[in-house]
């Protein structure tokens, strides 16, 4: 699934946008900010061979379960991290 097919998907469906993350991460960025779940979230970051960490800037609520989650999986994320308290920091490392 291509940016421009992501762009012009109607942001209603669950699966729909389970899909498209999984094709590519990046289409979070054109996801209804208000449709973002955790698993969408995790899914679009974790997706493919390598993850997409870059996707964390597109996740509008940035919770400590979710980013230690991520991190943990794919530490590259930490970056686009809005929020980088020494606290996380520690976790994300453990």
């Amino acid at each position: 699934m291509n940016s421009f097919i992501t762009k012009h998907l109607p942001n209603d469906k669950p699966e729909t946008l389970l899909a498209a993350v999984r094709q590519w991460g990046m289409s979070l960025q054109y996801i209804n900010p208000a449709l973002q779940t955790h698993e969408l979230c995790r899914t679009a970051i974790m997706q493919g061979r390598h993850g997409s960490p870059d996707a964390m800037q597109y996740v509008v609520d940035q919770t400590d379960e979710l980013i230690l989650e991520v991190i943990q999986l794919c530490p590259k994320a930490f970056k686009h991290v809005r929020n980088q308290t020494d606290e996380l920091y520690i976790k994300a490392l453990n």
